[in-house]
């Protein structure tokens, strides 16, 4: 719950489809060739395990690849919000978001 509640803090406002890429960092660990797809490259991890913070990449929506390191456009695309909006009023609605 905490970190689902720390990736709507850090959602980015910017919605634009800017290019992230990530795939350089000195902190990413490939993901294994067991655990992707046959041909699938720029997938890893931060070092502690976890995929990178939602503000560090770029999400449309909710059924993209999250090990997916480089990723976005160009800046001439803007994504609508419901990406967030969605979680956040589901999280109101079965209280696990209870504004003060």
């Amino acid at each position: 719950m905490e970190e689902a509640i720390d990736s709507l803090k850090r959602y980015p406002l910017d919605r634009v489809d800017w290019r992230l890429t990530n795939s350089h960092r000195k902190d990413i660990i490939p993901l294994p060739d067991y655990a992707r797809e046959r041909g699938a490259k720029g997938l890893g991890y931060r070092s502690d395990g976890k995929v990178l913070p939602i503000d560090e990449r770029f999400v449309d929506q909710w059924n993209h690849d999250p090990w997916q390191l480089d990723q976005g456009g160009n800046g001439l695309e803007l994504a609508d919000g419901s990406s967030f909006l969605l979680p956040y009023y589901m999280g109101l609605y079965y209280r696990f978001i209870v504004e003060r």
